[in-house]
């Protein structure tokens, strides 16, 4: 028989704050401290899913940025394959699809350049 003052080892400290507050919220003694203890439970169960939802944010970010560079990285790869094997346009197109997902202002900069010719004229 587990004594009123353990509480077992294996919950975490969410669990342990839900069920104190439920506990205090089940012994309230007048409406004021139902009404306190109410609001309580509720601000608690708002952090736990605040919590739950930032964790969830971190975890695809990180799953994002996983993929990201890995796509990246394979088609920086097959572009250079691609280039050592004598096909130049489908390997400038991987290379360059590569390194978009890698650098894109870089890469957006990079094609945009226009230089100017002499006899080109813009007025």
């Amino acid at each position: 028989m587990a004594d009123a003052n353990h509480l077992p080892t294996n919950l975490d400290e969410r669990t342990v704050s839900r069920q104190s507050v439920d506990k205090r919220l089940a012994n309230a003694k007048t409406p004021a401290e139902v009404v306190l203890w109410t609001q309580v439970r509720g601000e608690v169960l708002r952090q736990d899913e605040d919590a739950a939802d930032r964790h969830q944010r971190r975890w695809m970010e990180r799953a994002s940025l996983y993929a990201t560079v890995g796509l990246s990285l394979v088609g920086v790869s097959a572009g250079v394959i691609l280039l050592a094997t004598q096909h130049p346009l489908a390997g400038l197109f991987a290379l360059g699809a590569g390194l978009y997902r890698l650098a894109p202002e870089f890469t957006r900069d990079f094609l945009t350049r226009r230089e100017q010719k002499p006899n080109d004229h813009q007025g």
